[in-house]
C-alpha cells in the first residue's frame, strides 16, 4: 500500500471475498456445462430448460463462465488495484464513485437480474436459487455500504 492510500475497511474485503466466490462458481458451473451440454456433470437434464430457448446446456454454461464466473474475477482485480483507466471511467454512470465500485454494484444486480430470469423461465426448482438470488443482494447492499462507498469514492 502507498503512503497516499487509504486502509480497505473490512466491508471492501468481504465484497472481495463474496465477488471470488462467485466468480470461482461461475468458472466451475460454466465451464462444466460446457464440458458436458446434457448437464449431467452438476446434475441436471436437459429437460430443465425451457425448449424454446436452448436445447442444451452450452449457452448456459457459456453465459456462467464468461458473466458469472470472468467478469466477477476481473471487477475483483479491479476493486483490489483500482486502476485509473480513463475509457473505463468514460462509462461509469456513478461519477462520484471509482469505475470498478460501480462495475460491482453492476455485478451484484445482474446476479439478481439473472436469477430472476432463470426462475421466470425454468421455474423454481432448487435452493441455489435462493443462495445466488441473496448472493447478489449481499454483493449490491456491501457495495452501499458507507464505508465501502468512501473508500471508492473518487478523488
Amino acid at each position: 500500500m502507498h503512503a497516499t492510500e487509504k486502509p480497505r475497511p473490512l466491508g471492501v474485503y468481504l465484497w472481495l471475498l463474496l465477488m471470488l466466490v462467485l466468480g470461482g462458481g461461475g468458472l466451475y458451473g460454466g465451464l462444466t456445462f460446457l464440458a458436458d451440454p446434457s448437464g449431467a456433470g452438476l446434475g441436471m437434464t436437459p429437460q430443465e430448460l425451457p425448449a424454446f430457448l436452448v436445447q442444451d446446456y452450452t449457452l448456459p454454461g457459456l453465459f456462467l463462465a464468461v458473466a458469472m464466473g470472468v467478469l466477477p474475477l476481473a471487477i475483483l482485480a479491479g476493486l483490489w488495484a483500482r486502476p485509473d483507466w480513463a475509457w473505463a471511467g468514460r462509462w461509469n454512470p456513478w461519477k462520484a464513485y471509482h469505475w470498478t465500485w460501480s462495475a460491482g454494484l453492476g455485478m451484484g444486480l445482474l446476479l439478481v437480474a439473472w436469477m430472476i430470469f432463470e426462475i421466470a423461465m425454468i421455474g423454481f426448482g432448487s435452493p441455489l436459487q435462493v443462495i445466488f438470488t441473496a448472493w447478489g443482494g449481499l454483493l449490491t447492499g456491501v457495495a452501499l455500504l458507507p464505508g465501502v462507498r468512501a473508500y471508492y469514492r473518487a478523488a
